[in-house]
C-alpha cells in the first residue's frame, strides 16, 4: 500500500520527520534498518532539467 501525502513545513513538523530533506531521507532509511529490513532500496528520477521529480525509500520487511 502507498500512501500519498503533501508537504508543507507544517505537515512535515506534524509528522515528525525532520525539515531539512537530509535528516529526513536519512531516517526514512534508518526506519528500515530499525524494522530489521535486510534491504533498503533508494530509487529516483529525474526530469530533463536534471532535478529529482521522484523519490522512493522502501524496505524488504513485511507488513
Amino acid at each position: 500500500m502507498k500512501n500519498k501525502i503533501s508537504t508543507s513545513d507544517k505537515s512535515i513538523e506534524n509528522a515528525g520527520i525532520p525539515s531539512d530533506y537530509r535528516q529526513a531521507i536519512a531516517e526514512l532509511i534508518w526506519n528500515g534498518f530499525d524494522a530489521k529490513a535486510s534491504i533498503v532500496d533508494i530509487r529516483f528520477n529525474t526530469n530533463e532539467l536534471a532535478h529529482v521529480s521522484t523519490f522512493t525509500v522502501s524496505d524488504n520487511v513485511c507488513r
